[in-house]
C-alpha cells in the first residue's frame, strides 16, 4: 500500500484507536519505511505541544452571534425565495396565457348562451309553435335546416337520421 494510506492513519495509530489488524500492517510498514517512520516522530513531537497550548477564549457573545447570523441568512433566503416564486408567476409568458385562456372561456360562454338564446327563441315561430319539443323535429328546433340537403351516406345525413323520432322518415 502507498505511504498516503498508513500516513493518514497515525494520528489513530498514536491514540490507540486502531485494531490489532491495523496496528500490525503499520507497525511492517513503519519497519520498512522511513519517511513513514519519521512522519511519526514529528507526530508524537507534536502532541505534547497542542496539549500544553492553552485553548482559546470563546467570546461571551458568539453563540447569540452565531445564532443571529444564521436566522439573517434564513430570513434572506425565504426572501429571495418568496421573490423568485412571485417574479416566476408574474412572468410575460404565463400571464399572457391565462389572459388568452380567459379570454377563450368568456367567448365560449357568451357564444353559447347566445347560441342557447336563439334555438328556443325559434319556438315562437308560427310553423312550430304549435308542438312541443317531442312532437317538432330536431332539425327544425335546432336550426339543423342546413344540413337538409346532406347526400346520400354523409355524416349529415346520419346526424340527420338519429336526430329523427323513430317512426319518421327524412324528407
Amino acid at each position: 500500500m502507498r505511504c498516503s494510506y498508513f500516513r493518514k492513519k497515525l494520528t489513530a495509530y498514536l491514540d490507540d484507536e486502531l485494531s490489532e489488524t491495523a496496528r500490525g500492517e503499520i507497525d511492517s510498514h513503519l519497519n520498512a519505511c522511513t519517511d513513514c517512520h519519521s512522519a511519526l516522530a514529528r507526530l508524537k513531537n507534536l502532541t505534547p505541544l497542542l496539549r500544553q497550548t492553552p485553548a482559546p477564549e470563546i467570546p461571551q457573545n458568539l453563540v447569540e452571534r452565531v445564532i443571529s447570523q444564521a436566522r439573517e441568512h434564513l430570513d434572506i433566503q425565504s426572501k429571495n425565495r418568496l421573490q423568485a416564486s412571485i417574479s416566476s408567476r408574474l412572468s410575460a409568458g404565463p400571464v399572457l396565457s391565462r389572459i388568452a385562456a380567459a379570454a377563450v372561456l368568456v367567448f365560449g360562454l357568451t357564444l353559447g348562451t347566445y347560441m342557447g338564446r336563439n334555438t328556443w327563441t325559434g319556438l315562437s315561430q308560427p310553423s312550430i309553435a304549435h308542438l312541443t319539443t317531442t312532437q317538432a323535429e330536431p332539425a327544425e328546433i335546432y336550426r339543423l335546416d342546413f344540413l337538409s340537403h346532406a347526400p346520400q351516406g354523409s355524416l349529415q345525413e346520419a346526424f340527420l337520421t338519429m336526430t329523427q323520432p323513430p317512426n319518421e322518415q327524412r324528407k
